[in-house]
């Protein structure tokens, strides 16, 4: 079923027939430019939501970190060979000396 823009047919019609299913392929241009930007910016706003999220959380444990070392006086001591491991290879008896 295609929607054809009638006479008298305003353009917000024909998108909401299209968006209630009532088409399955939409034939305007306009109507096709209005669908794909909503699309695009529906995802866009998803994205953004989602990265804006993040930072939200980065800042919180940013200050979380520093209310707990500075104002609370805590120390956290990492210390980076616990967290990777033992990395250092023993040499084998292939490798010629140096």
């Amino acid at each position: 079923m295609r929607i054809r823009l009638e006479q008298g047919l305003p353009l917000i019609r024909v998108v909401k027939r299209a968006v209630q299913g009532d088409a399955t392929e939409v034939s305007h241009p306009a109507a096709r430019a209005v669908l794909s930007a909503g699309a695009l910016g529906g995802a866009g706003l998803a994205l953004f939501s989602a990265a804006s999220s993040a930072l939200v959380c980065a800042a919180s444990l940013t200050v979380l970190y520093h209310l707990m070392s500075r104002v609370l006086g805590l120390e956290i001591d990492v210390d980076p060979s616990a967290l990777m491991g033992n990395r250092r290879s023993e040499p084998t008896d292939a490798a010629p000396p140096n």
